[in-house]
């Protein structure tokens, strides 16, 4: 086995093992992710919000009309 391949096997192993404590080493429950997911959903967009919002300022101080703020999905315009 090349090095490579031992880093890759060590990664994965404490991968599983990490996952196999979450779920069965200590009592896991899938009711403490619920609001943890919630959380970061909306922190993720008001981080996009904000972020947007500096692309309008910036157009603003080079005279560039905006008028509105549009999020579009990958590839669309």
């Amino acid at each position: 086995m090349n090095r490579r391949n031992i880093i890759i096997g060590i990664l994965i192993g404490i991968t599983i093992g990490f996952v196999d404590s979450l779920f069965f080493e200590y009592e896991f429950k899938l009711y403490y992710l619920i609001p943890l997911t919630l959380f970061f959903i909306f922190v993720y967009t008001i981080n996009i919000f904000i972020h947007e919002i500096g692309h309008m300022f910036f157009g603003k101080l080079v005279k560039i009309n905006t008028w509105k703020i549009r999020i579009c999905k990958w590839g669309h315009v």
